[in-house]
């Protein structure tokens, strides 16, 4: 990738998964990928799903739900790069009905990643699957309506060893910032380091490009089969007898799927193996590198208020209302918008549009 200076300084601190955006007219590494827009999602029209306001679940909250610290505790502060920044530790609050629910500082998080040429930085909600990952979104800014979904690897942030550093992925984003000359020079050492393996990167890079999209594959198929199951449990005849073979075959297409995720892992533990021999040339600036690729970018989108990302553990997708208005929607004659992504590869899956009144 080609970029002048002034576009590199636009896109600070930005990362892929194979290399470092480098702070010089001839860059040829990058870091974490930064997706393009995406041209086109999938539209699920719904019309008018509520056909009136009886149901019980409209009216009445009667689920179980945590009792935290309502206090709104934090402390604004400054950052002092050159040096360790203790993180903030608060209480347990006096609530009776809850257990010891105090909360520290795990990680600060980078200024921001500008996947466009908007200033980002503000984060606007939090989310957390059931694999150790937390998902932020992160707004353009004010009058856009627009940003990204950041995806944070805790697991392999512990694995590294900065479970108690919360400095770790400052330091990393800043280590390569294209805005110091200490930054530029190690953008610098990491161009000649990439020369000397690009093409292990690039097959790697594309080995895990397709084992991200094997794991939809088998997610899908797996949530395609607990559908199947439940029906199958219902049927009866020639109906049972099409929905057994069905299942047979999702649980032949998926063990193959799993014979071939095995494969891909294989290979791409062999590209590493080779990686690894050149990074110990520069422990420190691969320290960061590998710190930096715990991190993963969605496209830019849509993302409403931004408030509203969650994720739904049943089929293991994250969710995304992207309505932007303030005002009440049945007064515009406006439907809702509920955006649907894919965990692993971070690109949007469909959009559902639908009303409520």
């Amino acid at each position: 990738m080609n970029k002048p200076l002034r576009t590199l300084l636009t896109f600070a601190l930005a990362f892929t998964a194979a290399g470092v955006l480098v702070a010089s007219t001839n860059v040829q590494a990058d870091i974490i990928d930064v997706p393009g827009a995406v041209k086109s999602i999938p539209q699920v029209n719904a019309g008018n799903v509520l056909t009136n306001y009886d149901s019980s679940d409209l009216k009445n909250i009667d689920n179980t739900s945590p009792i935290g610290n309502m206090d709104r505790q934090y402390n604004q502060g400054t950052i002092d790069s050159t040096q360790d920044n203790a993180g903030d530790t608060f209480a347990t609050t006096n609530a009776t009905t809850t257990t010891a629910n105090s909360f520290k500082t795990q990680w600060f998080l980078p200024d921001g990643f500008n996947v466009t040429d908007y200033q980002h930085g503000n984060f606007q909600s939090v989310a957390l699957d059931d694999s150790g990952n937390v998902y932020f979104v992160e707004s353009n800014g004010s009058d856009t309506n627009l940003g990204v979904i950041i995806k944070f690897d805790t697991n392999k942030l512990k694995q590294l060893g900065l479970e108690n550093d919360p400095m770790a992925l400052w330091n990393a984003f800043n280590y390569f910032n294209p805005y110091t000359e200490e930054g530029i020079a190690h953008n610098n050492q990491y161009d000649d380091l990439y020369e000397s393996m690009k093409d292990t990167f690039k097959n790697v890079k594309s080995l895990t490009s397709r084992e991200q999209t094997l794991k939809s594959t088998i997610n899908n198929l797996n949530n395609a089969k607990r559908t199947a199951q439940a029906n199958y449990r219902k049927a009866h005849g020639t109906v049972k007898k099409r929905l057994a073979t069905s299942l047979k075959t999702s649980s032949q297409k998926a063990a193959a799927d799993r014979t071939k995720l095995a494969g891909l892992q294989k290979q791409i533990a062999n590209g590493q193996s080779r990686i690894a021999k050149i990074k110990a040339k520069n422990p420190e600036l691969f320290k960061n590198i590998e710190i930096a690729e715990t991190v993963q970018l969605s496209p830019q989108v849509d993302i409403g208020h931004g408030q509203t990302l969650t994720f739904n553990p049943q089929n293991k997708h994250l969710y995304l209302v992207e309505d932007n208005t303030l005002t009440d929607l049945r007064n515009r004659d406006e439907n809702n918008t509920v955006l649907e992504m894919d965990p692993n590869t971070m690109a949007p899956i469909r959009q559902y549009n639908f009303k409520m009144f």
